[in-house]
């Protein structure tokens, strides 16, 4: 079972969780560039493939990451010369996620040295299958929407791919929620909750900076879903 966004006994056994992420930018490091074998060395017991970037005309090769990927536990981590992130497609609750992301961090910080950084993201990545009522997607079973334009646009909708930015003043949550078909081919909605954090920071403040990120997503979930999808991930018939 997977922790929920967020219920009062911390699980949802229906969760829509497909992935979470934290992510940590900095100013570009070649000696990361240079010799990516020498973080593999310290996590290759952790990871059973490594992807290597493909030759790219579009962006620079260091902004192209190294990817080491667990592929029974779904873990993966991308490395690049500003870039440092940790992936998880089968999340269990945030104390483990938190471990395991410091744990790798540290090991970012052993090899090269990194200690300050300028942007930090925490995101939830959910995938919420739905059936069509006539042609149009049941928002109002899944959310507590109100969009009005003139007239009310929370009905009556066939497609929709949006983005809203919420300002905390010392961080920032972007809301993507787009309707779409996932590798399955299920028809679905993507909510894409991305708390960020752009400010030079310490490294000793990442721990708290994901306690908050984890709150304040969990927040606006509740906040924005009905009761009667939260009685569904609770493991409810819908």
């Amino acid at each position: 079972m997977e922790e929920s966004l967020s219920d009062d006994s911390g699980i949802y056994p229906n969760s829509p969780l497909v992935k979470v992420v934290a992510e940590l930018c900095f100013s570009h490091n070649f000696d990361i560039f240079a010799n990516y074998q020498r973080y593999y060395e310290g996590c290759k017991h952790y990871f059973d493939r490594l992807d290597l970037p493909l030759p790219n005309q579009s962006s620079s090769p260091y902004q192209q990451p190294v990817i080491f990927v667990n592929k029974n536990t779904g873990q993966a981590i991308s490395l690049a010369a500003d870039k440092f992130s940790y992936a998880e497609q089968h999340y269990q609750n945030h104390e483990s996620f938190f471990e395991q992301f410091l744990k790798h961090e540290d090991l970012l910080t052993k090899c090269y040295k990194e200690q300050e950084f300028f942007r930090f993201g925490f995101r939830y990545i959910n995938f919420i299958p739905f059936s069509r009522v006539g042609n149009c997607i049941p928002l109002k079973d899944f959310f507590n929407l109100s969009v009005s334009f003139g007239q009310q646009l929370d009905e009556d909708i066939v497609d929709i791919n949006s983005a809203l930015i919420k300002d905390f003043g010392d961080s920032r949550l972007r809301i993507q929620f787009a309707s779409g078909k996932d590798a399955q081919g299920r028809e679905g909605l993507t909510l894409d909750l991305d708390y960020f954090v752009v400010n030079k920071f310490q490294r000793e403040h990442i721990r708290v900076m994901l306690k908050n990120g984890n709150e304040r997503i969990k927040d606006f979930f509740e906040r924005s879903i009905t009761e009667g999808y939260r009685n569904y991930l609770r493991g409810n018939s819908l």
